[in-house]
């Protein structure tokens, strides 16, 4: 569970075995709402900005065109 207006630092480890720079699509669906963007100390944020469920989905295709999916539920709530 987050709160509408909260910003949520994501912790990824990826890996690319080709040494390259993997490219990240991310996908929100639900009536909750938000964006995934980087902070200014190069981290990667969720920023939620209105209530509801919302699943968080993260496509991860490797510099040789590996594509790999990952997903997690959230409840994001009235601030």
């Amino acid at each position: 569970e987050v709160v509408a207006g909260e910003r949520v630092r994501l912790e990824l480890e990826i890996t690319d075995p080709h040494k390259g720079t993997p490219h990240l699509r991310w996908m929100l669906e639900g009536p909750g709402r938000g964006y995934v963007e980087r902070g200014k100390d190069g981290e990667l944020y969720l920023y939620t900005t209105a209530p509801g469920p919302m699943e968080l989905k993260l496509e991860v295709t490797g510099s040789m065109g590996t594509t790999t999916r990952a997903s997690v539920g959230l409840k994001v709530l009235e601030d």
